[in-house]
This record gives structure tokens, sequence and C-alpha cells, in this order.
């Protein structure tokens, strides 16, 4: 098995965050944990550091956030927000996963898309 390229995880990431809930919850939540506690409380980012959400996305994907973290779900419409908008965060996924564990897993989808 070879190892992806860089531009194979971000294919990759930008697809499965982009349409599987578990995936994109997950990245939710890491993402949003990249940011500092006052970022956190107010949705407003305070440092570019590329971590975190961007000013764009900040406020929703807080809110996104707050709700998931309040109710363990998400509304359609928010589930699409995040749908849309967190696969751009797919570099701070890839740096907080277990290369072997994401290589494996796209191994897999790919046989699967082979039958």
């Amino acid at each position: 098995m070879k190892n992806p390229t860089q531009k194979q995880y971000r294919e990759f990431l930008m697809k499965e965050l982009s349409r599987n809930e578990k995936w994109a919850i997950k990245a939710l939540l890491l993402v949003s944990g990249n940011q500092v506690p006052e970022e956190q409380e107010t949705g407003i980012p305070i440092y570019k550091d590329n971590s975190g959400f961007n000013k764009m996305d900040a406020e929703n994907l807080t809110y996104a956030t707050k709700q998931y973290l309040k109710y363990g779900d998400l509304t359609p419409l928010t589930l699409h927000q995040v749908f849309k908008r967190i696969p751009k965060y797919w570099k701070q996924v890839l740096q907080a996963s277990n290369r072997k564990k994401l290589h494996s897993r796209m191994f897999e989808v790919k046989q699967l898309k082979l039958f």
C-alpha cells in the first residue's frame, strides 16, 4: 500500500466532510476545540493562527457546535451548513488524524467502489 499524497488526503477528506454526518460532526468539534476559549464563547475569531474557524464561518459553526453539545444532534438546516462549510478545514482534521487509520479508511472506500 502506497502512502497517499497531500492531494489525495485533501480530496478524500473534503468528500467525507461534505457528506458523512459522523465525520463532519467530529471535524466540527475538533476545529472548535482548536479555538481559544474567547473565540469558542463569542463565535468571533481573535487570532489569525490558521487554527479554529475563519471569520466567515465562526459565528455559524460556533452556533452549530453549541447546538450539538447541548442537544446531541443538529437540525437538518444546521447540518447542511456544516456540510457546506467544514470541508475547508480538512488540514486541521488531517493534522489531528491517525494517518494509518485514515489511510486504511481511504483504501477501504476505494475497494468498495470497485464492486
